[in-house]
């Protein structure tokens, strides 16, 4: 009775086997579809030194110095190479915790100048095929020291102008 029932079997376990093997086969395809695009902010901007965007900084606390500096490596770009960059900072840097309400002065630094409301030139000549020299934008505590335990934080707006002089 086995061999019979061997005999029934193979031929309707085959079957769908050979059949597929028969079909013809289509080609597989796929559709991606990639959104495109592009901010234009005008003929100055401050990019990371690889010409990604900037990056939020963090800055970590050592109970025996204060807050240490953090830093990111940038450029300043331009289209006009007649001319030199103004960056300032709209409002001093602070870094407030809003639960203890209290908050901290930040000094910030592009390159080896350092940033306020005055506008700090950087000039025509410093400018290599429309983008600076990588420099570093620093962040670090005006008078370093001890804080009371929380969560600081605060926003740097920087302000690039296209300047009249070279």
């Amino acid at each position: 009775m086995k061999s019979k029932f061997k005999f029934l079997l193979c031929p309707l376990l085959l079957a769908p086997l050979m059949a597929m093997a028969d079909a013809p086969t289509a080609p597989a395809t796929a559709t991606t579809s990639i959104n495109v695009s592009a901010e234009v902010a005008g003929s100055v901007a401050l990019l990371s030194a690889d010409s990604n965007h900037l990056s939020d900084m963090q800055l970590q606390y050592s109970p025996a110095k204060g807050l240490e500096a953090a830093k990111q490596s940038v450029k300043i770009a331009t289209n006009d190479s007649a001319h030199g960059v103004d960056v300032s900072i709209l409002e001093p840097l602070k870094l407030t915790d809003s639960v203890l309400n209290k908050s901290v002065d930040m000094t910030v630094l592009l390159g080896s100048k350092a940033l306020s409301s005055a506008s700090q030139h950087f000039a025509a000549a410093q400018f290599n095929n429309g983008e600076t020299q990588p420099m570093d934008l620093i962040i670090k505590q005006t008078k370093p020291g001890s804080l009371d335990a929380g969560h600081y934080e605060g926003r740097l707006n920087i302000a690039l102008t296209q300047s009249t002089n070279t």
